[in-house]
């Protein structure tokens, strides 16, 4: 359904000599004397209007005709004689006479002061819903050339507001050149953008990626790099260098971007004892990059409020920490299988510090609990200093182990707030993870998100 919208004004209908002054007692003698009158009427404006809508569309369902008819005692003279009404209804009879392709013509009346925008404003606003409520519209037209500013202004926007992306502004020039004006797409565009732009100050990409896919007010770089960064949040690594192949341009940050996670998808096998030293170094060093990552995405986490997921999190970085020292000191792997941990045990056997401690604690497993690597980074703590801040780290991490317990990450129903983290964990844990991630040689992932966000907002300008 097409529908046009246009304010009536005094220069809407004319004599084939000019303008009609005092609207609206010479326009009441023209209707009634239509017949005899019509062939010297015209209706420059809106003819101009309607017949640029026809040269695209094969018919107007409805062209709806705005006009003032103000209460006599309530304005001075000179504003009563200027009301619209009986230009609306010489309009109407010339439209249906005029276009085949128009349906229908129906006339409206302005409630309140037609210069009035407190008047105005709720007026329109709630035509348009009442309206919108009641048809299935596809596209509306508005025409403001020929009303009252102020008039114009308030169909223009509130149209823009009820309506959104169906709209089109459709201006008349005097000369009668008629230019369609992309009002309502600049707008919504900008408060698109604006929405985006909070999304992505909040890494909250997804929510990016429906605004963008919704109302298409960028290219599709934009979008493409938007899935690249929600598909790595979700470690979909995959699918994000897919949507990075897929971005038109090539600089050095992109080329770092899809290099920083190209590991992640490669069949790396896990080393074991009996590994070469060169696989050794490969998988290491695949494991530290899939740390710094993870360190990436609990900032995230952080940086979102969303704190009972951020201790997930912690704890998975608290293991896979432990098991790469664990890994990188004994060229061991703590990899399971069929149930069992064979090379992990195998090593736990053979080291006599570990056989005396199994003999002693008849409950102490042969695997890579909490308790067994805790008890293993003790020692290697006194063995290697360089690695005292790094397990200082861990150990303070499990501070923390009661309420993510409690939390619906794990155990309970506890809501999880920053300042709970704060109180039990020694330190500021952000710095701490950085700390290890920069230990193990690799870089601050969340530098390259933080780049991202910049590139594409950059792009929806």
């Amino acid at each position: 359904m097409i529908v046009f919208f246009a304010n009536v004004g005094n220069r809407d209908v004319q004599t084939k000599s000019g303008q009609i002054n005092r609207c609206r007692i010479i326009g009441k003698d023209y209707f009634e004397r239509f017949e005899e009158e019509k062939d010297r009427l015209r209706f420059p404006i809106i003819e101009k209007g309607i017949e640029y809508v026809l040269s695209n569309e094969k018919q107007v369902n409805n062209v709806i005709l705005f006009y003032t008819d103000q209460e006599r005692d309530n304005v001075e003279n000179i504003h009563f004689e200027a009301d619209t009404i009986y230009f609306a209804k010489l309009l109407k009879k010339m439209i249906l006479e005029k276009f085949q392709k128009v349906q229908h013509v129906t006339l409206a009346k302005i409630e309140g002061v037609p210069v009035k925008p407190a008047d105005l404003f709720p007026f329109y606003e709630q035509y348009y819903k009442n309206y919108s409520d009641e048809n299935e519209i596809d596209t509306v037209i508005i025409s403001p050339a020929g009303g009252i500013p102020a008039c114009n202004w308030a169909m223009m926007f509130q149209a823009t507001r009820v309506f959104r992306d169906k709209t089109v502004v459709v201006y008349v020039s005097d000369s009668g050149d008629v230019t369609e004006i992309p009002t309502s797409k600049i707008i919504l565009d900008e408060y698109n953008r604006e929405v985006c732009n909070s999304f992505l100050d909040e890494y909250n990409f997804t929510g990016a990626i429906k605004v963008m896919e919704s109302r298409q007010f960028c290219d599709s770089d934009a979008l493409y790099l938007a899935k690249y960064a929600e598909a790595r949040l979700r470690f979909d690594f995959s699918s994000a260098i897919i949507n990075l192949e897929k971005f038109g341009k090539r600089d050095e940050l992109i080329e770092t971007l899809s290099g920083s996670i190209s590991k992640f998808t490669q069949d790396i096998k896990q080393a074991n004892s009996n590994s070469s030293d060169e696989e050794w170094e490969e998988w290491l060093d695949l494991q530290k990059q899939k740390i710094a990552e993870l360190a990436m995405n609990s900032e995230v986490k952080w940086f979102q409020g969303e704190y009972a997921d951020f201790l997930g999190r912690i704890f998975r970085f608290k293991e896979a920490t432990q098991r790469f020292i664990f890994e990188r000191e004994t060229h061991h792997s703590s990899e399971k299988k069929k149930g069992k941990f064979p090379d992990f045990e195998k090593y736990l056997k053979n080291d006599e510090y570990f056989r005396r401690k199994l003999e002693k604690k008849k409950n102490l497993r042969c695997e890579p609990t909490g308790l067994v690597m805790e008890i293993y980074l003790k020692k290697l703590k006194e063995m290697k200093s360089e690695l005292s801040k790094t397990i200082d780290v861990i150990e303070n991490l499990e501070n923390l182990a009661d309420l993510r317990n409690k939390s619906i990450i794990a155990h309970g129903y506890r809501p999880i707030t920053r300042e709970e983290i704060e109180t039990y964990y020694n330190g500021n844990i952000l710095s701490d993870l950085d700390e290890v991630v920069k230990y193990f040689n690799e870089e601050d992932r969340k530098i390259s998100i933080d780049n991202l966000v910049t590139i594409i907002k950059k792009e929806i300008q």
